[in-house]
């Protein structure tokens, strides 16, 4: 079993940003994002588990826009209307 962890402060801000970044272009949503850490296990050398650790803040208005979105609900006149 061979583990592969990340924590390092540069790698922490990088995947911070990344995250962040592409939440906001999938979503449209401006969230806080601090990564943690990564830690991948290997197991047997086929099968890889992936933990991640992060927080994130942002206001309810956004969330429940990005959830809305994220699960393909509103959006559609006839919903709005029943």
């Amino acid at each position: 079993m061979d583990e592969l962890r990340v924590s390092s402060k540069l790698m922490n801000h990088l995947m911070s940003k990344f995250i962040r970044h592409k939440i906001r272009k999938h979503c449209g949503q401006t969230i806080n994002v601090v990564f943690n850490q990564i830690v991948a296990t290997i197991k047997d050398g086929d099968k890889v588990k992936i933990h991640l650790e992060l927080d994130a803040d942002m206001n309810t208005a956004d969330f429940e826009k990005m959830i809305t979105k994220a699960l393909g609900l509103g959006g559609d006149k006839e919903n709005e209307e029943a």
